[in-house]
């Protein structure tokens, strides 16, 4: 197997952005450099299980994903077997539930019931939709509560903003891909919006729930919900060129065809990571 299709495999960039949230979700809560052990057993924790969460979608979405021609997808193009990356989800799965056992209980918690409900959405979650589409949601949202978490047991108010605002774009982002992935999903028979009541009803509630994103996405900066993102340009700046490519990824979401409804999907990824940026420099630096 390739170091590439397997980095294809289990989505590594999803990975790292999931490590970033917890080291942001950490710093947040009063973390610094003598934690620097169990920030790195909490990052490896949320990495292994991404990873073994994601290999295993690709084992139960391969006809699905072959029918969409998926070509991203290293089960379709053959360079991994499904018998491969059932085992090598099972595997990452298991250390990360290992590994999660030398962290605090709410973290350990949080892990299990992450692990559990990705496999649940890898086996039937997904095939309620809306359902589904709000799990990925929240796993995209918990690395910020699980970093804090792993300081203190206490859970600071701008770790729910900042989560409110990764589950909100990233709900917006699960229901657009639906709309790419209709004709897939019919043989799982996953009840997208897009599937249960149109593309267009998919597209006006996508770019609703990223208009909402944005709307939150300011209040650090302008309220003092928590000094550190209160009026410094480290989280202002990188977020502004976030909400600008969503606001023109909405725009370009009323008109476009299925082809470009995925090339949007892939500028959400983009604006996803100037997101994460805006989060981690404004913990980091102050400007002024």
């Amino acid at each position: 197997m390739q170091f590439k299709a397997i980095w294809k495999l289990t989505r590594a960039e999803h990975g790292i952005m999931y490590a970033a949230a917890v080291i942001v979700g950490a710093i947040l809560a009063g973390g610094g450099l003598a934690d620097a052990s169990i920030l790195f057993t909490g990052t490896l924790t949320a990495i292994l299980l991404e990873a073994g969460t994601f290999a295993l979608n690709d084992y139960y979405d391969f006809e699905v994903d072959r029918k969409n021609n998926r070509l991203d997808r290293p089960l379709v193009t053959g360079k991994i077997t499904p018998r491969e990356a059932f085992l090598i989800g099972w595997l990452l799965t298991a250390l990360g539930l290992i590994v999660a056992l030398f962290l605090t209980v709410p973290c350990i918690i949080l892990a299990y019931l992450a692990a559990i409900f990705g496999i649940l959405y890898d086996i039937k979650l997904k095939e309620t939709g809306i359902g589904g589409n709000i799990y990925i949601s929240i796993t995209m949202a918990v690395p910020f509560i699980f970093g804090g978490f792993l300081i203190k047991s206490e859970l600071d108010p701008i770790l729910l903003i900042l989560a409110s605002i990764a589950f909100l774009i990233g709900f917006g982002r699960e229901v657009m891909k639906g709309i790419v992935d209709v004709e897939g999903d019919a043989i799982r028979d996953v009840k997208t919006i897009a599937r249960k009541w149109g593309v267009i009803r998919a597209k006006q509630v996508s770019i609703l729930l990223y208009f909402l994103g944005i709307s939150i996405s300011p209040l650090p900066f302008l309220l003092k919900i928590d000094p550190v993102y209160h009026m410094n340009l480290a989280y202002l700046i990188p977020l502004l060129i976030t909400d600008l490519l969503l606001l023109y990824l909405c725009i370009r979401l009323l008109t476009a065809d299925k082809e470009t409804v995925n090339q949007l999907r892939s500028l959400s990824l983009i604006a996803l990571l100037f997101g994460l940026i805006a989060f981690l420099t404004g913990a980091m630096i102050r400007i002024p």
